[in-house]
């Protein structure tokens, strides 16, 4: 059984789901959480995965933790599955500011996230779901995220979300001073409050 309060993953590639992926022989090796390891992840209270080089979800999964998921790297890829990602606070973040080590393509995956709060920043301070820095979303048609209270941008980067239809489903935007985050799709663009 986990710890029950925090756990923090920090490898160079890490895989969420149970599908093979599509790298064959040639593919660098990965952590790989699926199955049972994503049912005790499920009662920690906050979980961080840190990719050095990417974060990649196959297959169809569904990663949560009870409060608080952090993805720290520059590069997330989607494969063919749906990933759902669920906690009171989801921070995508790019600690390390790394520039990501591929451009976004053009996939089939979704991405669905579902938090309280989306916060766009640097900061820790918030229960939020978190973007910042440098970083790239690969694979995904369809990226939603989902804030229940609001989305609010604090501090710099660009988040690069290739041709992914990019829903944004919250009651409020807003900004904290000074912020310059720049959001891109190539794909469609949503902002609505459901």
């Amino acid at each position: 059984q986990l710890d029950s309060q925090a756990l923090t993953l920090a490898l160079p590639r890490i895989v969420v789901g149970n599908a093979t992926g599509s790298g064959g022989a040639s593919e660098a090796p990965a952590l790989r959480l699926g199955g049972a390891i994503l049912d005790e992840i499920a009662t920690i209270g906050s979980v961080s995965l840190i990719g050095g080089e990417s974060i990649r979800f196959d297959g169809n999964s569904r990663l949560r933790a009870d409060r608080e998921l952090v993805l720290d790297t520059g590069l997330l890829i989607g494969g063919s599955g749906d990933a759902v990602l669920v906690a009171d606070a989801i921070r995508f973040v790019n600690t390390e500011d790394s520039e990501p080590l591929a451009a976004a393509a053009i996939g089939s995956g979704s991405l669905r996230a579902e938090a309280d709060r989306v916060l766009f920043s640097n900061s820790r301070e918030f229960a939020a779901l978190q973007l910042t820095s440098n970083q790239v979303f690969s694979g995904f048609g369809r990226i939603e995220l989902g804030a229940r209270q609001a989305i609010v941008a604090d501090g710099d980067g660009r988040i690069d979300f290739g041709s992914a239809a990019l829903n944004l489903d919250t009651p409020r935007f807003g900004s904290r001073s000074n912020a310059d985050l720049r959001l891109t799709t190539l794909g469609q663009l949503a902002a609505v409050n459901s």
